[in-house]
């Protein structure tokens, strides 16, 4: 049967996304990039269409490798259909678009859960997290609208709990995954808090963007890390009966 979409790994046990994952990545990565390309030399397309089309590129990665074969994996996948429709939504309403993200981070954390967590890389990165935070809440709170207050901490709350239990994750390879794309999400929202509530403006087509789908595109690889390293620890062969291009 087709193998394109098996991920690989070496002798050393080197994580290697398979040739489906790797287009697929590659194409929405593509589609951003292009986006502020556009920005850039003002060509005039609308980046709508290209952004939505970069969305459902991630959410369809994790079902190149099993991704409804494991709570983890249907959990990821979950959680890039809920960003795909905060993706939709969110030009349309701040509000319905923070909650999609809201749900789709409750679904991160899930997975996390699912997946299994070491507790000395847990107690390191929650301090770390929380402390940061902090610190972002106590300077950005008082420059929040009162309706909106609720929904920023909930939403505070809900990401830091997802970085910090991604600094927490077992594994080799998919916790390199979860961490970087963990990382690179909290900034990107923390651009998109700073453009709506400060004087402190950062372009999101150039900064904001690239980090938001690099992010999704990291979770959504970070199933197939998993299915490795599980085969890798029984010592089996990871099955090929999976979607090939």
């Amino acid at each position: 049967m087709p193998t394109d979409s098996i991920p690989n790994s070496s002798s050393e046990g080197r994580y290697v996304p398979s040739r489906l994952e790797m287009i697929l990545a590659g194409r929405c990565m593509a589609a951003v990039l292009f986006v502020s390309l556009n920005r850039y030399t003002q060509w005039g397309f609308s980046a709508r269409p290209w952004l939505l089309f970069a969305s459902t590129l991630f959410v369809a990665i994790p079902f190149c490798t099993h991704a409804v074969r494991s709570g983890y994996g249907i959990s990821v996948s979950l959680a890039l259909v809920f960003c795909w429709l905060g993706d939709y939504a969110g030009p349309y309403s701040f509000m319905i678009g923070v909650g999609f993200f809201l749900i789709g981070h409750g679904f991160l954390i899930l997975g996390y859960v699912l997946h299994g967590l070491k507790m000395a890389r847990l107690a390191f990165a929650a301090p770390i997290g929380l402390g940061i935070s902090v610190w972002i809440g106590l300077q950005l709170l008082p420059l929040v609208h009162s309706h909106e207050q609720w929904l920023v901490i909930a939403y505070l709350v809900t990401i830091t709990l997802m970085v910090s239990l991604a600094g927490g994750a077992q594994g080799r390879w998919t916790h390199r995954l979860l961490v970087l794309g963990a990382v690179l999400f909290y900034v990107s929202d923390l651009f998109l808090a700073l453009n709506r509530y400060t004087a402190i403006q950062i372009d999101y087509t150039y900064f904001g963007y690239p980090m938001y789908y690099a992010a999704c595109v990291l979770f959504g690889l970070s199933v197939s890390a998993t299915e490795l390293e599980r085969a890798e620890t029984l010592n089996q062969p990871l099955s090929n009966d999976t979607c090939s291009p």
